[in-house]
């Protein structure tokens, strides 16, 4: 979605790509519609030594924890995505959607009665915090466990991104979910009432 043109470099210093073999990909009529599934937190990093387990200057730090404790100095800010996303949209605002199914408690799923105000109440819940797993100092307290499936954890950038473009564009729903029907609902809600909006003008 990048042009080779774009400021912003990628891995490896290399530029984007959507004004060559990608030119047309997204269309400026059409919704663009986004969607994360991650049991994890996003670590979008901004150093790729992020990554490296030998680096000296990450190294002293558990290759599971670096991307929360150097999260300031390693890591993309997120509004590098909101504002690269909303960028793709910008004359066009109602044709773009995000979708995350994460490692949010269950109860905390939004819904088509959502307002930005959901966002807050799932970044407040305790089970979103960040912190080092006493029993397991690998790694961060789960933010919810699905016995015999796995567990998932807070992923607390993403929601920030659905809570910057707002509950009209964007709908946060759990991984530890037993059924992936409403997850599922929720997303077609979401698209289809974006696309529609384009074909009521």
């Amino acid at each position: 979605m990048s042009p080779s043109s774009r400021p912003t470099r990628f891995f490896r210093d290399t530029t984007g790509h959507a004004d060559g073999l990608n030119a047309g990909f997204v269309r400026p009529d059409t919704l663009l519609a986004i969607v994360v599934i991650s049991d994890e937190e996003d670590c979008s990093a901004r150093d790729p030594e992020l990554f490296d387990p030998s680096s000296p200057v990450y190294g002293a730090t558990d290759l599971n924890l670096r991307c929360f404790v150097h999260a300031d100095e390693a890591v993309q800010p997120i509004s590098r995505y909101v504002d690269g996303l909303t960028a793709l949209r910008a004359s066009r605002p109602d044709l773009l959607a995000f979708g995350l199914i994460g490692g949010i408690p269950t109860e905390l799923a939004t819904d088509a009665t959502s307002t930005d105000g959901a966002f807050i109440e799932i970044l407040a819940h305790p089970a979103m915090e960040e912190r080092v797993d006493p029993e397991n100092p690998n790694r961060l307290v789960p933010s919810c466990d699905v016995p015999g499936r796995g567990q998932a954890f807070p992923p607390r950038r993403l929601v920030q991104v659905a809570q910057a473009l707002g509950a009209a564009r964007s709908t946060v729903q759990s991984i530890c979910q037993d059924d992936f029907s409403p997850a599922a609902r929720d997303l077609a809600r979401l698209f289809g009432t974006r696309a529609c909006q384009r074909f009521e003008e």
